[in-house]
């Protein structure tokens, strides 16, 4: 149902005035007139939150119902405006499966947690945008919020991802140093003052019965 949203989209009139004459029968040529109880005892209620100024919370007399629709198939016939539609579940899957994709694509791209929120952020924004601009050009309903939320979900979970990653890393690569230092260290240090040892004393003259080769 496409309403339409405005203070007075109809004109209403009682009985009571028409009988007394009360009422402009220019008001009522070439229209379309609905006959119809406007009284919450008669139990002919409708509700919908797509309207926000309605005198009933959340609730519209049956008759103000037919009225929408009535609207609806006139502007669509005689003002060519397009009706509200919507895609098949396998284009609404495929929809949404595209974007859900496009978040592990950013994330693969920037590998990184801050870039990652940006693009996603402006990817958010691309989908509310193309979402209202599909509605109210062709007329179609696009699923845009489940699409945003598998967005955020997966570029959230992918900036997690990649900070836990490169911390991970960043651990590796201190243990690696500190190998890396400890066997420099090692080295330097008694490695080479054994080396050194053992070459002076072959220059000297010593020999070892137990290693009669080692100089």
């Amino acid at each position: 149902m496409n309403f339409r949203n405005s203070n007075q989209p109809f004109n209403i009139v009682s009985l009571r005035d028409i009988l007394n004459g009360q009422v402009d029968a220019e008001l009522l040529r070439d229209r379309i007139v609905l006959v119809g109880n406007r009284n919450m005892s008669a139990g002919d209620i409708f509700y919908t939150s797509t309207l926000s100024n309605l005198n009933l919370s959340g609730q519209i007399y049956g008759i103000d119902y037919h009225a929408h629709v009535i609207s609806q198939i006139l502007s669509s016939v005689i003002d060519r405006r397009t009706m509200l539609h919507s895609w098949g579940e396998f284009g609404e899957y495929t929809w949404i499966f595209v974007w859900g994709f496009l978040s592990i694509i950013i994330g693969r791209l920037t590998q990184s947690a801050q870039a990652n929120l940006l693009t996603v952020s402006v990817a958010a924004f691309c989908l509310f945008s193309c979402g209202y601009i599909v509605l109210w050009v062709w007329g179609v309903w696009i699923p845009v919020a489940p699409s945003f939320l598998i967005l955020a979900v997966n570029g959230v979970g992918l900036s997690a991802f990649y900070q836990h990653d490169k911390f991970l890393r960043l651990q590796i690569n201190e243990r690696q140093n500190t190998i890396q230092n400890t066997f420099t260290v090692i080295h330097n240090g008694p490695l080479q003052t054994l080396a050194y040892g053992l070459k002076l004393g072959c220059r000297r003259g010593f020999s070892y019965d137990y290693s009669p080769s080692i100089c």
